[in-house]
């Protein structure tokens, strides 16, 4: 009953004051806001990014060496077959798979589609159903069956009778055997699914590694126990196998942590603690004007005491005011989380977010309602409580007096400014860190790359093994599509590369050097390989330091020769000229290949292929069915898309092209990641240096309100414009300075922590912390001046007769 009536009660005082209460809400709201739209994120995205079900008992296994970083497909082919017999007992069933270059030929032309080769256990290991037909069965692989996504099927136009029909790709013919559950494209994707047939040659090899392997534990098995009954088995391979498994290891983590992108939690982390900053910056802003509640009803609560009211009532009659708030602020707070989390999600692009596990399930859950509320009842706590203590403390005579006096308690005012202080500091944190956060990712997008990514068209192919089965039949294709390319009007240069800068793919090989000791077989160096046509670097704008490029009389016939990148002399041949030394690429029996020239480093990918040691080999003598065509044009590049495709499906009218687009797209695109994390940082600053400002402009606010009298008094007296300043604005200006003093120590290791989160993109620059705080305390003292104008314009007998 007592409940009942505190809350009526508290309604009923916020309706007094309308304007007042609205600011609370409101402040709330957006703490709250932010804060569900992030743990929205974090949930699906790293706590919960399959709906498989029991994900939790779903297992991903990893081979581990001393340099290599952890990859969730570097299993190698012998290595899983080991793995799937020692599975027995430990899971349920176990599956692997590896990407699958498939090219699609249906009635609207040639088409390329994510492809993914599983072996027979894959879906069952997942327990997903097909919508139509069946899986794979268990046991023998059918190579020539496929199981198709429910995107694709819809494509090619919902036939209800596609099961048993042919599908063409690749130049085979496979049968479609089931179509898969809408939604359902694992992994990143995949829109069709092939079994997973090995050669001889391929089931035994043990240096290719590029198979995933994911389990599912059988009942009772718990995670641990499976990581220490395959550390035995790595043992028992490292023992029979020590020139390929000297060294390596094997992982079992959960497949969520597993499938994670590496760089994923940290900035998901980053976000939330900004949100909590936010938050933060509203709490404060909160348990000031509370106080400034409490203080406007001294009086009823010094009439509560005389009636005989204890005090723990009197300050549960207080937080019945937050509560409603903390309420009113929730329910505000779902529409502004479900609008950030929808512009956050519909503002990836298309070809990125089929990538990101949980991406497309993005959007408010029960969990993040759940979590709202808990935060909303935790926040009740946190700017409720202090501010109802401290005025509910006061006996009838001293609220009575310090109400005539209109005053406040000295405890009250040191807890107000340290108030001001912490959300000065906050802010001041949220606004260099952003800054940070901005520039590093302006620096990637519009930065050197290395090259000169402007007026550059790329284009990708994947040739299939059926039509273009040798060396001879991709070099032909290759030139053909550079002559065509060439001769078409506004074209400068066009060259080829089995990999281009910032297209999301990487070739890694190991590395041996001519005249130094052999390299671990199990752990060798790694650098990354490109197979590129010769006008390469000249298409590119990637300069040649020394040396030569790769050239037109690089064939097939002649010296096997490399370029180098910068990097690659430097960390190889240190203090040395590389020209003319010699180096293998792969495993024993590839050629030697001789450096004819170093090239300059470049931007590969931000997050951790910035100035990688890298090698060019020429495409001629080691041609890949895996291409990509830039093409210099004169004019935009985007606008010759259209005739670059004309001119390749002239050449191979059963040649897919996909992925057409501006190297700048591409370069926009491999740092998306980085620009969200700008952006979202950027959300933060303004939030928390509006709430903030807010903040300062209330408090001052109300201390000009509450020393009217005051200054009518002293303004009587003498007092000249300057002293009533100094009276009042010199107390927000000691208080502003307090705060951007420990905003900038916090700012400082706040940038250590980004830049070491963000790889080095960017780092702590004192510069940017001197203009955050010249920004910041600006506005800071223009929302303290505001209300001092006021006071100077006070008409002290005006002041005195209403008192």
């Amino acid at each position: 009953m007592n409940l009942l009536l505190d809350t009526r009660l508290a309604f009923r005082s916020l309706v007094k004051r309308p304007g007042a209460a609205l600011v609370m809400i409101l402040t709330l709201a957006v703490g709250l806001g932010v804060n569900a739209a992030i743990f929205g994120v974090l949930d699906r995205l790293v706590l919960r990014p399959f709906v498989f079900p029991d994900v939790d008992r779903m297992v991903l296994l990893s081979e581990t060496s001393k340099s290599e970083e952890l990859d969730s497909s570097n299993v190698a082919p012998a290595n899983w077959f080991e793995v799937r017999r020692e599975a027995k007992g430990i899971f349920e069933s176990v599956a692997a798979f590896s990407g699958w270059n498939a090219n699609l030929i249906g009635a609207d032309g040639p088409e390329r589609v994510l492809g993914t080769r599983v072996s027979t256990e894959f879906f069952r290991s997942l327990r997903v159903e097909p919508a139509a037909g069946r899986f794979f069965l268990p046991g023998t692989p059918d190579p020539d069956a496929v199981v198709i996504a429910d995107s694709l099927w819809r494509r090619l136009g919902t036939d209800p009778g596609i099961v048993g029909k042919p599908l063409s790709i690749n130049g085979r013919s496979y049968q479609v055997v089931g179509v898969a559950r809408p939604g359902f494209n694992f992994p990143e994707g995949s829109e069709v699914w092939s079994t997973l047939v090995l050669s001889p040659d391929e089931a035994a090899s043990r240096t290719d590694h590029y198979l995933s392997v994911l389990g599912r534990l059988a009942p009772g098995v718990s995670l641990s126990a499976a990581a220490a009954r395959f550390e035995v088995l790595a043992a028992g391979l490292r023992a029979r196998n020590p020139e390929t498994n000297a060294g390596r290891g094997i992982r079992v983590r959960t497949l969520t942590e597993g499938l994670q992108d590496e760089g994923t939690p940290s900035i998901l982390g980053l976000w939330q603690a900004a949100a909590a900053f936010v938050l933060l910056i509203a709490w404060v802003n909160l348990a000031n004007l509370m106080l400034a509640r409490g203080s406007e009803r001294r009086r009823d609560l010094a009439v509560l005491e005389a009636l005989g009211a204890s005090r723990g009532r009197r300050v549960l009659t207080l937080l019945s005011e937050g509560a409603v708030v903390a309420i009113a602020g929730a329910l505000l707070s779902l529409p502004i989380a479900a609008l950030a989390i929808r512009l956050m999600r519909d503002a990836m692009p298309a070809t990125i977010r089929k990538f990101i596990y949980g991406w497309d399930q993005l959007g408010l859950d029960g969990r993040t309602f759940a979590f709202t509320l808990g935060l909303a009842v935790f926040s009740v706590l946190a700017f409720s409580v202090w501010p109802a203590l401290r005025s509910s403390g006061s006996g009838i005579g001293g609220a009575l007096r310090q109400d005539r006096r209109g005053g406040l308690g000295i405890g009250a005012q040191r807890g107000r400014s340290a108030l001001v202080i912490v959300e000065v500091a906050a802010g001041l944190v949220l606004l260099v860190s952003a800054a940070l956060c901005v520039r590093g990712a302006t620096r990637l997008l519009d930065g050197p790359q290395g090259y000169d990514p402007d007026h550059l068209l790329t284009l990708r192919v994947t040739l299939d093994e059926a039509r273009y089965p040798d060396d001879a039949s991709r070099r032909a294709f290759a030139r053909g599509a550079v002559a065509r390319l060439a001769a078409q009007p506004g074209v400068a240069s066009v060259a080829e590369a089995n990999v281009m800068p910032a297209t999301g793919n990487n070739n890694v090989f190991p590395l041996a050097i001519e005249g130094e000791a052999p390299p671990d077989k199990s752990d060798p160096p790694q650098v990354d390989g490109r197979m590129v046509s010769p006008r390469y670097f000249e298409t590119l704008g990637l300069p040649i330091l020394s040396g030569r490029g790769i050239a037109a009389s690089d064939g097939p016939d002649t010296l096997p020769v490399a370029v180098i990148s910068r990097s690659m002399a430097e960390r190889y041949w240190p203090g040395r000229d590389p020209l003319g030394k010699r180096f293998r690429a792969g495993e024993e029996g590839q050629p030697w290949l001789t450096v004819v020239g170093v090239a300059g480093d470049h931007i590969h990918h931000w997050f951790n292929r910035r100035n990688y040691p890298t090698f060019f080999e020429p495409l001629e003598q080691h041609p890949r069915p895996r291409l990509t065509l830039a093409v210099r044009t004169l004019g935009e590049p985007e606008s010759f898309a259209r005739e670059a495709r004309k001119a390749l499906r002239a050449l191979d009218p059963y040649q897919p092209v996909y992925d057409v687009g501006s190297m700048r797209r591409s370069i926009s695109e491999s740092t998306i990641g980085l620009q969200y994390v700008a952006a979202v940082m950027a959300a933060f600053a303004f939030f928390g240096v509006i709430l903030a400002i807010s903040g300062v402009y209330a408090v001052m606010a109300y201390r000009v309100s509450l020393r009217r009298q005051e200054i009518g008094v002293r303004v009587a007296l003498g007092a000249t414009k300057r002293d009533v300043l100094g009276l009042t604005l010199g107390q927000a200006l000691r208080l502003t300075a307090l705060g951007l003093v420990g905003g900038a120590i916090l700012s400082a290791f706040a940038g250590r922590a980004i830049s070491g989160l963000l790889r080095g993109v960017t780092e702590v620059d004192p510069k940017l912390i001197v203009g955050g705080v010249a920004l910041l305390g600006a506005a800071m003292l223009l929302a303290a001046f505001i209300p001092t104008r006021r006071a100077l314009a006070l008409d002290p007998a005006e002041v005195l007769r209403n008192e």
